[in-house]
């Protein structure tokens, strides 16, 4: 099992301008306007490491075109620690002939990154089926000099028996927890594994500690998050080891719980920036995270880079050690089966089956 990285997203102008340790941010925030000099193009805030998205899925879902030249510019003068060449992903109700053209182009651009820049890039994977899946990761493998593979809009064709079928589905643009998501990820890492020695980093797959701990615990080694950005927007906190709680509702219907005893104690024993410079109260730190966004996005940043590092201590000690702690933290989630499901696909072995078939 491989150490976990999480990098926490940013977002300008309305940033948070203390340090981060490992950020990611996007290209898409600098691009406009067009007029704007790519050399006046500043990052403005602090940090340890910077992974650098290229902004294509904003823009697609935009319906912007993005220019190859202007990306790369931006990317050199940003100057980040990684950076993923300006790629094509797919959406749904995209035929499969634009599918191919869209992965033709990013592959076209991966080599025209490396061939033209010293910068340190992620390649992405997008693919249709197995077989294109599995030709592509080596293709990757074959061109590409990287650590990691960021895994992209992948689509595979299976029923829940994991038997091939006609009908395409486990679309990879919504991260929201599904079984679906589950096998797309245990079987994109055992197909990468198996014809690569890439590490994985999936897209937006690290907003709370349940999805986090999740991703890690099917082998996903890297993911970034801006869900504790998102949160805080929307009155709510990140609890260490479960899910988000509203902390000022904002007239919001749904998804609303009552706090119990043990939300309440991980509250008062929080150690963040916001709530170490207060005391121990329930009442007085809620209303100081609930008078302003940027207290909590703070706070919610925090929570999830202690569950990056709770993460890599269990891990230290053994997947076993890891599973029970990633088993007890969802038995108390509406999200149990989840885990369940993932743990029955490792331990069974299940999605071996796919190269069988």
């Amino acid at each position: 099992m491989v150490t976990p990285l999480l990098w926490v997203g940013e977002q300008p102008p309305r940033c948070i301008t203390e340090e981060h340790k490992k950020v990611m941010d996007s290209v898409i925030n600098y691009y406009f306007p067009m007029k704007k000099d790519v050399q006046d193009v500043k990052i403005p805030y602090n940090y340890e490491k910077l992974f650098l998205d290229n902004g294509a899925y904003t823009a697609l879902y935009r319906g912007v075109e993005l220019d190859i030249e202007r990306v790369l510019d931006m990317q050199e003068t940003i100057s980040p620690d990684f950076t993923i060449p300006l790629d094509y992903p797919y959406k749904p109700g995209m035929e499969r002939k634009e599918m191919d053209k869209r992965w033709e182009r990013t592959r076209e651009n991966i080599l025209y990154w490396q061939e033209s820049s010293s910068l340190e890039i992620i390649p992405s994977l997008h693919a249709v089926g197995t077989q294109m899946m599995v030709n592509s990761i080596q293709w990757l493998q074959k061109k590409c000099d990287s650590e990691f593979l960021a895994v992209g809009s992948v689509i595979t064709r299976y029923t829940s028996m994991i038997k091939i079928s006609e009908k395409f589905n486990g679309f990879f643009g919504d991260r929201q927890p599904s079984k679906q998501l589950v096998d797309t990820m245990l079987f994109v890492g055992q197909m990468t594994r198996k014809y690569s020695d890439f590490d994985i980093h999936i897209m937006g797959f690290g907003s709370s500690p349940l999805t986090y701990h999740l991703a890690v615990y099917c082998g996903v080694h890297s993911t970034d998050c801006s869900g504790h950005r998102r949160k805080a927007a929307f009155g709510k906190i990140i609890l260490p080891q479960t899910g988000e709680r509203y902390i000022c509702n904002r007239g919001a219907k749904f998804g609303v719980r009552e706090w119990d005893e043990g939300d309440r104690e991980k509250l008062i024993g929080c150690n963040c920036p916001v709530c170490r410079n207060m005391p121990p109260d329930f009442k007085i730190r809620k209303e100081k995270l609930a008078s302003d966004w940027i207290l909590r996005a703070i706070h919610n940043k925090w929570v999830m880079e202690e569950e990056e590092k709770k993460a890599k201590e269990l891990l230290e000690d053994g997947l076993d050690i890891y599973e029970k702690f990633v088993e007890k933290i969802f038995k108390r989630s509406s999200l149990k089966y989840m885990f369940e499901y993932a743990k029955r696909m490792r331990n069974q072995s299940r999605v071996e089956m796919w190269l069988e078939r």
